[in-house]
């Protein structure tokens, strides 16, 4: 009942970002939601989400921070975005590239230290 949502959506990464394809596709930019939590979000830049989900939540932004470290998420790195308002194409890129990797080393550093902590 569950489906594989792109962090970063697949369309931003390839579109804007001028990223190869399947550079989305890695399991650091996955998390699963319901189908339809996934269908709401749709292709929207995670800080246009981010804020949407806080603003729907009972206890606000603590709530959707306290949801995505449970899947260990980390928001700050997360809440990125206003790409749109980039005028030049190729500063555009850049920005939604070096989000996306700071976003990823975040997010393994949070999975590795998890997994060194259980083991």
């Amino acid at each position: 009942k569950r489906e594989y949502h792109h962090l970063f959506p697949d369309s931003l990464l390839k579109g804007d970002g001028r990223m190869e394809e399947g550079k989305s596709y890695l399991a650091l930019n996955c998390a699963l939601i319901t189908w339809n939590t996934n269908r709401n979000i749709s292709a929207k830049e995670p800080l246009t989400y981010l804020k949407e989900r806080a603003e729907r939540a009972t206890l606000g932004e603590a709530a959707v921070r306290s949801r995505l470290q449970t899947h260990l998420i980390p928001f700050d790195e997360l809440n990125v975005g206003g790409y749109a308002a980039i005028g030049d194409d190729t500063d555009r890129a850049k920005r939604i590239q070096a989000d996306y990797r700071t976003f990823l080393d975040r997010r393994a550093a949070i999975i590795r230290d998890t997994i060194a902590t259980l083991v």
